[in-house]
């Protein structure tokens, strides 16, 4: 059975995805918007691992 491979671009796509949901986490976090940045910061962790 031939062992299966993630193409390049999805793991560039995900490496930036986790990259700009920490980014928005910050900014929402700077802003006081608490919920937010509570959303952002779960979806940074879940993608990243």
């Amino acid at each position: 059975m031939d062992k299966s491979r993630i193409h390049p671009l999805v793991l560039s796509n995900l490496f930036i995805n986790v990259i700009v949901m920490g980014m928005l986490a910050y900014d929402k976090y700077s802003e006081n918007q608490i919920g937010y940045s509570i959303t952002f910061t779960v979806l940074f962790f879940f993608l990243f691992l």
